[in-house]
Order: structure tokens, then sequence, then C-alpha cells
């Protein structure tokens, strides 16, 4: 489903096409394992929060595993932003993760 850095089969959202649109990245995000990125914030999520009490090895299997989520958030914010038109690019350029981009545009 990815050409050329564009996700390919999804067509632009232009805000009249939102349930298709959403379907179609659904879809495009299931298949590159990155739907956790809209479904909650990595800052919520347990598993990755560094407890004083972890030991050292624990804190190193935190760490890694943040990263590779943070990885993880910059390619699902990339397809997101690739396949919406340039005014909704404009309304949620101030979004910082996924989640919030997602949230956004199901509210418009």
């Amino acid at each position: 489903m990815k050409t050329n850095g564009v996700v390919a089969g999804v067509p632009l959202f232009v805000g009249s096409n939102y349930r298709s649109w959403k379907c179609r990245m659904l879809a495009v995000l299931d298949e590159h394992e990155l739907e956790e990125c809209i479904q909650q914030e990595a800052a919520e999520v347990e598993e990755l929060k560094v407890k004083e009490e972890d030991t050292a090895a624990q804190k190193e299997v935190k760490l890694k595993a943040a990263e590779k989520r943070k990885k993880k958030e910059k390619r699902c914010r990339s397809f997101l932003l690739s396949r919406l038109d340039d005014d909704h690019v404009e309304q949620v350029q101030d979004k910082s993760t996924p989640r919030e981009i997602w949230l956004a545009l199901a509210a418009m």
C-alpha cells in the first residue's frame, strides 16, 4: 500500500469523505502495525513508563520500547499528514501526535 513515500490507495481527506478515508487509513495503519499510535498516547502506555523501582534491565527494555514507539509515532504522523488536503493539514499542523491528529479529524 506504500509507493514512493505515499500511502497508495487512500485518497486525500477533503472533509466530505471522512468515513471511507478513515476505513482505508485504519487498514493501512493496521498493515504497518501503527494502529496503536492513534488509539493511545505513548505517554499513557504503562509498559513504557520507567519507574524508580525498575531494575536496570527493566529500564533498558522500557527505554528501547519507548524509542521504538517514538519511531512508529513519526511514521504514523507522516502517513496521516500525507493523506490530508492542504486545508486540513493547516488545521492539524499544531498537533504533535498521531492520536491528536486523529481525534481532531474525527471532530471536524
